[in-house]
């Protein structure tokens, strides 16, 4: 994933359970920015060629799981975000699990802002 600044827009399907954000690429590391005002710093690793594990840095954030379905799905391992060329600056993606690709989250479209 090239460095540089992107919207994430979700499917309507899921867009009343995600909040949409601004993505900002640098190398290794990213940044994410919610409509709410919430940030959240992390890093960017690749799994395959079009495949990217997004690790949220939480050192010192208690976690706390609301449902038992959601820690049932900690067990599956990190997010990975699936991406397929469009357009030059946009992109499908969609969420899933490192240990169990099958296991859709989300979906939606990246797309790059100008710079």
């Amino acid at each position: 994933m090239a460095d540089g600044e992107y919207e994430m827009k979700f499917d309507d399907r899921y867009s009343s359970t995600y909040e949409g954000f601004k993505l900002k690429i640098d190398k290794d590391a990213y940044e994410k920015k919610f409509k709410s005002g919430v940030i959240v710093k992390g890093t960017l690793q690749r799994f395959s060629s079009n495949m990217y594990i997004f690790i949220d840095n939480t050192s010192g954030v208690a976690h706390k799981d609301t449902t038992e379905l959601e820690k049932q799905l900690r067990g599956l391992g990190n997010q990975i975000v699936e991406l397929k060329d469009l357009a030059n600056d946009t992109m499908m993606f969609r969420t899933t699990f490192q240990a169990n690709l099958n296991v859709i989250i989300n979906e939606g479209i990246i797309v790059k802002n100008d710079e």
